[in-house]
């Protein structure tokens, strides 16, 4: 990436990102190789990475516990640990990040040779200290505290955040996402299933499913469809091939038909196999949930209608 900012080289530079953005999301991805890249990120000169210490930032939020139990953790740099804690999205409790951060008082106390006394580990954390939000942290989880820390927490209320840490999402312009959301993308008036990592600029960062292999794209948002969206408009994904990366049509049921369900694609109307709609694990849920309120209507009908055939026999 250095070499990619010296000289310009800008696809170069993309492909370092999505390689970084890949590396977050692999399975065997751990805690130490997230801190390496951010690291690494902070020191990139750029206009390439403000994008990509977020996003790997946004790894550290939903996986903060690990990150905190890993060996690089304790020699992260003042300024790194700073960043992360100045987070709002850290997945943790401040008691947990309160413990890390001692754990890291006492490394670089060893790293400058001196003895790990509570006096020594405060000076080791410097305005650090000002970032662990103790106003939120309930009152058995401040016993254990020296008593200069409880003195210097009670008469300086004012320096510490008050505010509980929220749940980590990936924001793109007014939209919000989980993270790891389950997506459908439009490529070739087709769409394609992916799942959102990140967000980069006004586009987001989805990792496509594919048969072979997984690879980043990025997405103008008018190109994304939710999969909680299908469900809410009581649509369905419809599979429409195979090859590199499945691809489907979004499709609206109209009605069983014995064996086969109608579908409305477009404006034609087709009939398909139950096995040929495809929602993931919300296909089954879904189908069930139509039954059902299709069966509490033909229920809650029931009544009235022997109601009015009994009206009619008096009659």
């Amino acid at each position: 990436m250095n070499c990619a900012n010296r000289y310009d080289l800008k696809p170069l530079a993309n492909f370092c990102f999505d390689y970084v953005m890949l590396d977050l999301n692999a399975e065997s991805v751990g805690a130490d190789r997230c801190l390496q890249h951010l690291e690494s990120a902070m020191t990139w000169s750029a206009d390439i990475d403000n994008s990509l210490v977020e996003n790997t930032l946004h790894y550290v939020d939903v996986h903060c516990k690990d990150v905190f139990l890993s060996e690089r953790f304790i020699q992260l740099k003042f300024t790194t640990l700073r960043l992360i804690l100045e987070r709002d999205t850290l997945l943790a409790e401040d008691s947990v990040i309160c413990k890390a951060v001692d754990r890291w008082a006492v490394a670089l106390c060893a790293r400058r040779n001196w003895r790990p006394s509570p006096a020594n580990r405060r000076d080791a954390l410097g305005e650090l200290f000002y970032l662990i939000r103790f106003p939120v942290m309930a009152g058995m989880d401040l016993f254990g505290l020296p008593a200069d820390a409880l003195k210097e927490i009670r008469h300086h209320p004012h320096r510490f955040n008050t505010q509980p840490r929220r749940t980590p999402i990936i924001r793109v312009g007014d939209m919000k996402f989980r993270d790891k959301e389950e997506v459908f993308v439009e490529r070739a008036e087709n769409w394609c299933p992916a799942v959102v990592i990140g967000a980069r600029d006004s586009l987001i960062l989805c990792m496509m499913r594919s048969n072979n292999s997984n690879q980043v794209a990025h997405i103008k948002p008018e190109k994304v469809l939710r999969a909680s969206a299908i469900l809410a408009l009581n649509q369905f994904v419809l599979h429409s091939g195979s090859g590199a990366v499945d691809q489907y049509k979004v499709a609206k049921y109209v009605r069983d038909d014995g064996d086969h369900h109608v579908i409305k694609l477009g404006r034609k109307e087709q009939h398909v196999q139950f096995s040929e709609i495809f929602l993931q694990h919300l296909r089954v849920k879904t189908w069930k949930k139509a039954n059902e309120k299709s069966a509490k209507v033909e229920n809650s009908k029931a009544p009235a209608k022997k109601r009015a055939r009994d009206d009619a026999d008096l009659t």
